[in-house]
């Protein structure tokens, strides 16, 4: 797994995580857990903690690997990936969060709006990406607009530019994509 990054969150907590024992950590993380999520049984609760724990494990701050944690490793590492992605196309763009256009695009989608699915971005290299995402951005607010042709016409004409300046952003080098896009 490489290097353990440092537990913020044990930095947070100071001086009462270092004179908490674990069993009344536990106690206090379930009792937390039952509050805030609806897991319904015990068995659920036990379920999101390892979960949690495989998380904290894949991102290097928990060096301990939980028990039986290989169905969940696999999940947390393909979340942290795609978080990694999404941090370097901000870097990238140097504009809004990537992470908050992407959720907006996939909420845009569920409402309906089905021609925005073309302007997701995270699965593409980051600086190709970073060009993408600011078509994105853009995008998530078109709904908003009067529907009909105009709108209609709006999001296919964006589609394009976008589908264009992709295309230009492939055949730039990484170091000047951002520069001129």
């Amino acid at each position: 797994m490489g290097t353990v990054k440092r537990n913020e969150l044990v930095d947070e907590m100071g001086a009462l995580y270092a004179s908490t024992s674990k069993p009344v950590l536990a106690a206090v993380l379930m009792s937390v857990l039952r509050e805030l999520v609806d897991a319904g049984s015990i068995e659920d609760e036990r379920t999101e903690i390892v979960r949690v724990w495989a998380d904290l494990h894949v991102r290097g701050i928990v060096p301990q690997r939980p028990p039986n944690a290989e169905r969940y490793e696999d999940e947390a590492r393909a979340l942290f990936e795609r978080e990694e992605r999404l941090t370097a196309i901000a870097s990238a763009a140097g504009g809004d969060d990537p992470m908050e256009i992407e959720a907006a695009l996939d909420a845009r989608v569920r409402e309906g709006h089905e021609d925005l699915r073309w302007f997701r971005f995270s699965h593409l290299h980051p600086h190709v990406a970073a060009v993408s995402a600011r078509f994105a951005g853009v995008a998530v607010t078109l709904p908003a607009l009067a529907a009909g042709r105009q709108r209609d016409e709006a999001v296919q004409r964006l589609i394009e530019a976008k589908d264009a300046a992709v295309r230009a952003a492939l055949d730039t080098p990484p170091q000047e994509s951002g520069e001129d896009a």
